[in-house]
């Protein structure tokens, strides 16, 4: 995913965010400075994933 496709989205609560590694994950947070989405694992504890690492907003 490019950074003008990410800052395109109109991110909302609805959003999973799919990873490189295949894994999707609802989006809990977005912060648009850093380019990153926070998401919580499966056992509560959150996670920030740069850019880099997001395969597609779905």
């Amino acid at each position: 995913m490019s950074a003008e496709e990410f800052d395109s989205i109109a991110f909302t609560r609805r959003h999973v965010v799919r990873l490189m590694d295949g894994r999707e994950y609802s989006i809990e947070a977005v912060d648009f400075e850093r380019r990153e989405v926070k998401y919580y694992s499966e056992n509560d504890f959150p996670h920030w994933v740069k850019l880099k690492r997001i395969a597609a907003v779905l």
